[in-house]
């Protein structure tokens, strides 16, 4: 794993690379987003992460200025006939317990709480979709599946789907924490603009550093000394590209080039740099996963801190 500013990347310019795929990362910017999260969707399922998911939720809500919308999906198998209320359903001790968590948890932040029936990750997309979440906060379990495209859990549904940045996490990680740096990991796709843009704007907004990390596939060694020429020369072209993406974006992060299997590099990086947020940016096909065949879900899987897909 290297580090290097991005200040010194011209000189890896000097080797042989892809103009033109630089160059097209650079003109897929388009017009200049600015961050705006006015309301963080926050899926509840009445356990103790919920609680949890709820105090990052408020911490971040009062830093960007944000409204909480609290959504509860009753599954439609589980729907009685006739419609339904609130009343329809009353909540167990536990669970009422957990609900005065949450609420006390939110404090003096706007929220308004809804329940829906239907299809839990449906009705999570389209409701963000309908009222203009900026955000949605939800954890995971991150179950392993044997067949990794085939993961079917609520939030991976959600993260291909959302229209607005996901902030989840596999671990005990969404607790009220001080996000004071960010790893913005890069595939170096045409989404990589957004992806850096929205990075470093939630950055500036909480106040935090910036690092880019970016995971190349690496080639075999053991037959020859030309295979060390071409990986050197990748890496150089990834720095080429990271250096016209900061200039589009006009960020001036501090840059890692890894090679090795994504979710893993990624993980390492940000233990290594001791970061309190990873921001990823969502496969460009659901068949053809971005960076190396990897999938969203399976960094979130090996993050140790919060990761947001966008």
């Amino acid at each position: 794993m290297a580090l290097a500013n991005s200040k010194t990347t011209k000189d890896a310019g000097q080797l042989p690379s892809p103009a033109s795929r630089s160059a097209g990362l650079a003109r897929s910017a388009g017009a200049k987003d600015t961050l705006k999260i006015d309301r963080i969707l926050l899926p509840l399922q009445f356990t103790e992460r919920s609680v949890d998911a709820a105090r990052c939720a408020a911490g971040l809500a009062q830093r960007l200025g944000a409204k909480v919308s609290l959504l509860h999906v009753i599954p439609a198998d589980k729907q009685k006939a006739g419609g339904f209320s609130d009343e329809d359903y009353p909540l167990s001790p536990d669970r009422s317990t957990i609900q005065q968590a949450i609420i006390d948890a939110l404090g003096t932040v706007p929220f308004r709480r809804l329940t829906l029936a239907g299809d839990p990750a449906r009705q999570i997309i389209e409701h963000a979709r309908k009222e203009g979440a900026g955000l949605i906060l939800m954890p995971t379990r991150c179950r392993r599946h044997r067949f990794r495209l085939l993961d079917s859990s609520v939030t991976a549904q959600v993260i291909r789907r959302a229209p607005c940045p996901v902030w989840t996490s596999a671990k005990d990680s969404l607790k009220l924490r001080s996000i004071r740096h960010v790893l913005c990991a890069l595939a170096l796709a045409p989404r990589s603009v957004k992806v850096l843009r929205w990075a470093s704007q939630l950055a500036d907004h909480l106040g935090a550093r910036l690092t880019i990390v970016h995971s190349r596939a690496g080639v075999p060694t053991a037959h020859g000394a030309c295979y060390w020429d071409l990986n050197a020369a990748r890496a150089a072209w990834a720095q080429q590209d990271i250096a016209a993406l900061q200039n589009t974006t006009g960020t001036h992060a501090r840059v890692w080039v890894t090679g090795g299997e994504a979710a893993r590099a990624i993980a390492a990086a940000a233990r290594h740099s001791h970061a309190d947020l990873v921001v990823i940016g969502k496969s460009g096909s659901f068949w053809r996963p971005s960076m190396h065949r990897t999938t969203p879900y399976e960094i979130v899987r090996e993050a140790p801190c919060p990761v947001v897909i966008c």
